[in-house]
């Protein structure tokens, strides 16, 4: 790490060796400042060793001349300054893009079982031996029951425990690695009590995934980059949805409704197995910006969650209020839509299944545009005026509701174009609002509170959308009206409240976010107060200039453009990691064969040469001299780079000491003389 960060210094001559290399030169040689000088280097050595990477990476560069001009005046050379803290705290990773873009499809693959029954609802039935009516109740309310509702246990256990738990990412890994045994038990379910079974676990570890992921989201963006973030994280779980489901619809007519539980819960499983392999832990709270000068002073956020803290940000936070039950009543109509959709185009509107498959697929591909674009926009209102990010998602909901209807009362018997521009643009506006609720509901909770409140907006959504299809069964039971009469309700009713209830977020938020950032500050002024980090010229390494260890500033590459280009550009970082990554492997592997063939050339070159029938071999003597003299250059590169090293740790040790004692051993000895 030192030959790659500090610049080559003054050449170091056998002349500037023989003058300057031993420390003790100039006052002679006598054996004990020889001894001295050995155990000054071995200090050296050690202390180097206990530096840490990035301690290094900040050592100030000193020159080779400053040193010796040092020397020369019989004193110290200038210490070299570092940002030092009294805990080390890491920086932004070179491949954070890759690490959050293996989060990213983690979360997609372990969201993908969520539709795979919906294209083939009657298929199931039929294998299942239910009756049409028996399918909506069994298939339809009771499995979707099973898997938003019955599962709330889990996923509540899960959310809380990514606030206490140390390693929120080995939580996600093996959340997902549950996720999809679940969605290969699914698969193999020979009874309905065992699909039952494998559905209740599968919707927890898909609901439980939502608040770790989101809470690792908030440690690794900053405050105006989450709204965007949270738009590629939506999007990612939206495609699982998308292509599970449209897998599903394609291959389930000819290979059978099992295939694609396979093939989901083989993919988490490895997604997750990434995930545990090659991402990091983040800091909690690192890029909070009250809190920049704590963590750069080396005092680590320590807050833990407790009863009284969670209580009073469900019961005192009126802005989380309201986002949970928003999240309660939009969820509704989604849970009729992820259910029933795919068989009511079918059933009712007379499609078949590929082309009702279709017009998902374009519902599809509006929710991923309406994530990104909900995001870019939300983003946009949020930069005006924090108070204009509620009015824009609740216009975008009361509105979304029209091309849905659009869809389901028009006479379309196939996937047109007017049905398929419907469903495009219901999906995209209808999906508008979603992206931003994440956002809000970190923006205003401390970080320790975060999952928490991430967990509880997340049973709520589960729960609505475990209701839904409840809510079109008991209306064709009570009232005795259609599935598509028992749609129209369900969009217009509760989508109405969501968009009234977004009305009053537009007051409550900015006050709410105003409070929990004083808070923090007030957090973060105490905990400097109470443990100041001790930096002295001797004993410790100072700290320079403004700059901080745990640098939180706005990065331009973070999702700081349109939300569609930072999306592109996102996925543009990662894949360079990812090529980074391979070509330094790459490199290591030809650097390892090198070295392998250097110690092989050198063997031959000290075989002797060989004789043959026709006397020596001339071109095998020349290739080993070659060898030998190409050995010997690289032995001389190495010397002098170890020298190098040699005089780059003398800088960098602390040696007052050792030039005091020097001084000593000189005056000693001028004395004797």
């Amino acid at each position: 790490a030192l030959r790659e960060k500090t610049p080559p210094a003054s050449p170091i001559t056998p002349g500037d060796r023989d003058r300057y290399g031993s420390l003790g030169t100039r006052y002679g040689t006598s054996q004990r400042q020889r001894q001295q000088q050995q155990r000054n280097r071995s200090n050296s050595t050690n202390r180097m060793a206990k530096l840490s990477a990035h301690q290094i990476d900040n050592v100030s560069k000193l020159s080779m001349d400053d040193v010796l001009d040092a020397d020369r005046d019989g004193g110290p050379p200038p210490q070299p300054t570092l940002h030092a803290t009294k805990h080390h705290v890491q920086p932004d990773d070179p491949t954070l893009h890759l690490q959050s873009l293996l989060l990213a499809v983690a979360f997609l693959f372990v969201w993908s079982p969520q539709n795979l029954m919906a294209p083939n609802l009657t298929q199931m039935a039929d294998f299942f031996g239910f009756t049409p009516e028996q399918r909506d109740l069994y298939l339809g309310a009771y499995v979707a029951f099973a898997t938003g509702v019955l599962s709330l246990p889990v996923s509540a256990a899960i959310g809380f425990v990514a606030d206490l738990v140390a390693s929120r990412k080995r939580l996600y890994a093996w959340t997902c690695l549950v996720g999809g045994v679940s969605a290969i038990l699914t698969g193999v379910s020979q009874t309905y009590a065992q699909l039952y079974f494998a559905r209740f676990v599968c919707g927890g570890c898909m609901s439980g995934s939502v608040p770790i992921a989101f809470s690792l989201l908030g440690d690794l963006f900053d405050t105006k980059d989450r709204n965007a973030a949270s738009a590629g994280l939506t999007a990612a779980m939206g495609a699982g949805i998308l292509f599970g489901q449209v897998y599903a619809g394609c291959v389930g007519s000819q290979n059978g409704w099992r295939g694609p539980f396979y093939l989901s819960g083989a993919l988490t499983i490895l997604s997750s197995l990434l995930v545990l392999w090659f991402v990091k832990e983040p800091v909690r709270g690192g890029k909070e910006k009250v809190l920049q000068d704590m963590l750069a002073s080396g005092t680590k956020y320590e807050k833990k969650l407790t009863f009284e803290d969670f209580m009073h940000a469900m019961l005192r936070n009126q802005s989380n209020a309201l986002l949970i039950w928003f999240g309660f009543f939009t969820s509704i109509p989604w849970g009729v839509i992820f259910t029933f959709l795919n068989d009511y185009l079918s059933q009712e509107q007379s499609m078949s299944v590929p082309d009702a498959t279709m017009l998902v697929l374009w519902f599809g591909i509006g929710c991923a545009l309406g994530g990104i674009l909900g995001g870019y926009l939300g983003q946009l209102t949020m930069n005006m005026d924090r108070g204009y990010l509620p009015l824009f998602m609740a216009a975008s909901t009361f509105l979304g509701m029209f091309p849905f209807l659009a869809l389901l009362n028009g006479p379309f018997h196939t996937a047109g174009v007017l049905p398929c521009f419907y469903a495009l643009l219901g999906g995209c506006v209808a999906n508008l609002p979603s992206v931003n609720m994440r956002p809000c509901i970190i923006n205003v909770n401390a970080p320790e509170v975060r999952g928490a409140s991430l967990n509880a907006s997340n049973i709520a959504i589960n729960l609505a959308r475990g209701a839904g299809p409840s809510c079109i069964t008991i209306m064709g039971a009570i009232w005795g009206v259609s599935r598509q009469f028992s749609f129209n309700v369900t969009l217009v009713v509760f989508w109405t409240i969501s968009a009234t209830m977004l009305g009053f977020l537009a007051k409550t938020l900015p006050c709410d976010q105003d409070a929990m950032e004083t808070e923090l500050a007030r957090y973060a002024k105490t905990a400097l107060e109470k443990d100041e980090p001790s930096v002295t010229s001797e004993d410790s390494w100072s700290i320079a200039g403004d700059v901080s260890l745990m640098s939180i500033e706005e990065r331009a590459h973070y999702f700081d453009a349109h939300a569609a280009e930072q999306s592109l550009m996102f996925l543009g970082e990662a894949f360079k990691e990812v090529e980074i990554v391979l070509h330094r492997n790459r490199d290591r592997r030809q650097q390892s064969d090198r070295s392998v063939s250097s110690s092989n050339g050198d063997a031959v070159a000290r075989r002797p040469p060989t004789s043959t029938k026709g006397g020596t071999s001339s071109h095998d003597h020349r290739r080993s001299l070659w060898r030998r003299q190409q050995l010997d250059r690289q032995q001389n590169y190495e010397s002098i780079n170890e020298e190098t090293e040699l005089m780059v740790e003398w800088k960098t040790a602390p040696i007052q000491e050792k030039y005091s004692d020097d001084q000593q051993d000189h005056s000693r000895d001028a004395e004797e003389g």
